[in-house]
């Protein structure tokens, strides 16, 4: 990783600072995931699933930057919108509350109560304030995904306290 050749001389030597200290180009953990990703869009790429190349761009996924920066380069029209991206959060905090509750199910417990409320709350503050798109947006979002009854509560109460 290196700073864009663009930016001022204090923003660049932040960044050269940062690399430094967090050992971003000399970690192999760190980069052999970077490359993996960049393997991953450029496989994509060559497949011709444009679509999944932008999902390793996503600013929730891990290693998203790199993503990020290797479509900008080579295919920037692939890049992911705020719509896409806030989706593929939704998805995948769903998909994360669905097996949390299906654990739970089999064998109650505390830590996975608490985690289901954090995700529950999680998903109650997008459904308020979504960073792309609107509140009705997610209405729909929740209702075709029928979990809106379990996130409504939490979002009326936060709601609730907004207004107070």
């Amino acid at each position: 990783m290196e700073p864009r050749s663009n930016i001022s001389p204090v923003a660049r030597k932040r960044v050269e600072r940062a690399v430094k200290f967090f050992r971003l180009n000399i970690d192999p953990d760190l980069v052999r995931a970077r490359l993996k990703v960049i393997d991953a869009v450029q496989e994509a790429l060559d497949q011709g699933d444009a679509a999944e190349a932008g999902l390793f761009a996503v600013r929730y996924r891990p290693h998203s930057f790199v993503a990020s920066e290797f479509l900008r380069d080579v295919a920037p029209q692939h890049l992911p919108t705020p719509q896409v991206e806030l989706e593929w959060l939704l998805r995948a905090l769903l998909d994360e509350l669905d097996l949390e509750l299906r654990l739970n199910e089999l064998n109650p417990d505390k830590f996975l109560n608490g985690r289901i409320n954090e995700l529950l709350w999680s998903l109650g503050v997008l459904w308020l304030d979504p960073p792309a798109g609107t509140p009705a947006n997610l209405d729909v979002f929740f209702a075709k995904e029928e979990v809106d009854g379990l996130i409504r509560p939490l979002r009326d109460k936060l709601a609730a306290h907004d207004g107070a």
